[in-house]
């Protein structure tokens, strides 16, 4: 079958023991044949950068013809981009003056038979503790003009409201995402009738950015997921017995801060009769030069029933955002568009729309469709023109520059033809394939590969041939594993480096914080202890911290003197002395661990946007001098 877009191979690094690292093959790509790609809906003013923050595609009056609403952070208000007869595009604003809206859903709340709309609100986008949320309903009277109700107001930053009937009462309850920043939280708000809610608390902890109702474990009723970000990185689901109590469990866990999980998205892509999740990660800009990490991608849990699911990455993208679902290419399978909030001065080629076509085995490939815009944070997939084909809608986040290729809204239309592109090829830059060709081991290779963000996994595992006994070469390829989210694969390469070498206390403390992600929290203690680091310390803390034990863990913390222990502390006496919790600084904890064996790895870095990554995690963590160096 002829797809939209021609194949775009994932790029694979060549090896072998005796000789340097070959460049990743050359990429074949396509491009998707377009019959309109435009910005739609007001364009911004010269002046202006726009600051979408989501869009979804939904056909508000029902008149058959697919509209997009619009969250506007900064320009503080929600739209309406009405698609009229002949495809042309409107733009009106239905909600003013609100601060921060991030998220938007239409659903028809009180069942009248036609679509309202709930409404997320931060209050500020910037990091903040400051109790600003709102959670705002949007009541249509039937010809499209809407009623304000506010749910809730003065809370912690609200990122995500979903609908469902979460208590089998009949009517739609909400679950609402408090990402906060320090402190936050997941509740679910039980439907009273008359626009009048009552929440309950799902889970005490901040970092929530996205909360979808889905029935997860085919029980028959709703239950809600959480994707917790920041020092959490996890994927939770609340399943609920079906009256509206909820028991929570981790469906994974990424036992790195630096993970920066930044959407989700629930579909069957397996087509198995289940729930999936999929999810990207690719929020962790560094605040010098706003580049993302070559960790960045897209993956998916795969539901197995039974409360089973099985990690899978699909594939790598830097400052991934966004994933939407949908059959791109009409081939009877699922297919997943993301977008990137990024752009790189030095970089004008790098993609900003791709589209992961399915293959057989649940095999994903990516293909660009479009470099520009760049600055896209948000899309969603839907057809638009009722040719039969899904089309994209995505909204840009300009809060950096450059400021030369960013637009407000912009659609792609996918007409369904095949249009070839000549082949890509790709060769190392020239400093570093004159470093491995000086380099006279695999592992010396994979170590420069590492440092400057290329794949070193070929050669490590060459390395782990040539020498069993050495502990680095397991212990580098489960960092690699757990920065790019498969904790399975890498408990069992840091369980490898440990059988060589289980004097080393940054493995016995990545192997803790694994073990706490799997729910082992005797173990992960026990791997805490025999640390014994600052950096352990604050994480028996932080379990402490969980259980609200004050006293154990200011003991705990006693003589540390780290930021993270700092926060901590200030977060326990306050809490002993019954006074209001005082803002305190996110620490991320991933930045915080001394590692020798890794800072072997990141002293061959030559590649500036490397060292200017470094630098900045270096002054995160406090290391001014280190930074400058």
């Amino acid at each position: 079958m002829k797809h939209i877009f021609s194949a775009f191979a994932v790029p694979c690094i060549l090896v072998s023991c005796s000789q340097p690292s070959e460049p990743p093959i050359p990429e074949t790509t396509a491009e998707i044949q377009v019959s309109v790609s435009q910005a739609i809906g007001d364009l911004p003013e010269t002046e202006d950068r726009p600051t979408i923050s989501h869009v979804r595609i939904v056909d508000l009056d029902e008149d058959g013809l697919q509209d997009v609403l619009v969250c506007d952070v900064l320009g503080q208000k929600v739209s309406w981009i009405r698609q009229e007869a002949g495809g042309t595009f409107t733009e009106q604003t239905i909600l003013s003056e609100v601060n921060g809206p991030v998220h938007v859903e239409a659903i028809d709340m009180d069942e009248d038979g036609d679509l309202d709309i709930l409404v997320s609100a931060m209050g500020v986008i910037l990091p903040s503790d400051a109790h600003l949320g709102e959670v705002l309903i949007l009541e249509n009277d039937g010809n499209e003009q809407f009623i304000q109700h506010v749910i809730a107001k003065g809370v912690q930053r609200v990122t995500d409201v979903q609908a469902g009937d979460l208590d089998g009462d009949g009517d739609l309850g909400l679950s609402v995402a408090q990402f906060g920043y320090t402190q936050g939280q997941v509740q679910w708000f039980q439907n009273n009738g008359d626009w009048s809610f009552a929440p309950h608390q799902l889970i005490d902890r901040s970092g929530a950015i996205h909360a979808p109702v889905v029935d997860i474990d085919n029980d028959g009723d709703l239950d809600v997921l959480a994707l917790l970000s920041q020092e959490w990185e996890t994927v939770y689901a609340f399943v609920n017995d079906g009256s509206g109590s909820f028991t929570p469990r981790i469906l994974h866990d990424v036992a790195d801060a630096d993970f920066s999980s930044s959407g989700i998205e629930v579909a069957d892509l397996d087509q198995d009769g289940d729930a999936d999740v999929l999810w990207t990660n690719g929020d962790a800009f560094v605040a010098i030069d706003y580049r993302p990490l070559p960790t960045h991608g897209l993956q998916w849990l795969e539901n197995h029933g039974e409360g089973e699911f099985e990690f899978h990455r699909i594939g790598q993208m830097d400052g991934a955002y966004a994933p939407s679902v949908a059959d791109m290419d009409n081939d009877g399978d699922l297919d997943i568009v993301t977008v990137a909030e990024f752009a790189f001065w030095d970089r004008p080629d790098t993609r900003s729309v791709v589209w992961w076509e399915q293959l057989d085995d649940m095999q994903f490939a990516p293909h660009t469709i479009a470099k520009d815009p760049t600055h896209l944070v948000t899309c969603d997939v839907a057809d638009l023109d009722g040719n039969g084909f899904p089309d994209i809608v995505a909204g840009g986040m300009a809060l950096y520059p450059p400021f030369d290729r960013i637009t407000r809204v912009t659609c792609w239309m996918n007409d369904g033809a095949l249009n070839e592109v000549d082949a890509m090829s790709f060769e190392y830059p020239e400093s570093v394939q004159s470093k491995l060709l000086e380099a006279s081991t695999s592992g010396s290779r994979g170590m420069i590969l590492h440092a400057n963000g290329f794949d070193p996994r070929s050669e490590y595992s060459a390395a782990m041939e040539s020498e069993p006994s050495n502990p680095l070469w397991p212990y580098y390829l489960g960092i690699l594993d757990g920065s790019e989210g498969d904790s399975s694969s890498a408990f069992a390469r840091f369980e490898l480096a440990e059988s060589l070498d289980n004097s080393y206390a940054p493995l016995q403390t990545r192997l803790g914080e694994l073990l706490l992600g799997q729910g082992e929290v005797t173990l992960a203690q026990q791997k805490f202890r025999t640390a014994n680091t600052e950096h352990s310390r604050v994480a028996l803390a932080q379990i402490e911290a969980s259980s609200q034990n004050w006293e154990k863990l200011l003991e705990i913390l006693e003589g540390s003197t780290i930021p993270a222990a700092t926060s901590l502390r200030l977060n326990a006496q306050a809490k002993l002395q019954g006074e209001t919790v005082q803002p305190y600084v996110a620490i991320d904890m991933g930045y915080q661990m001394d590692d020798p064996w890794l800072a072997e790895v990141d002293a061959l870095c030559i590649l500036a946007p490397h060292l200017v990554t470094q630098a900045q995690t270096k002054l995160i963590a406090g290391y001014t001098v280190e930074a400058e160096r």
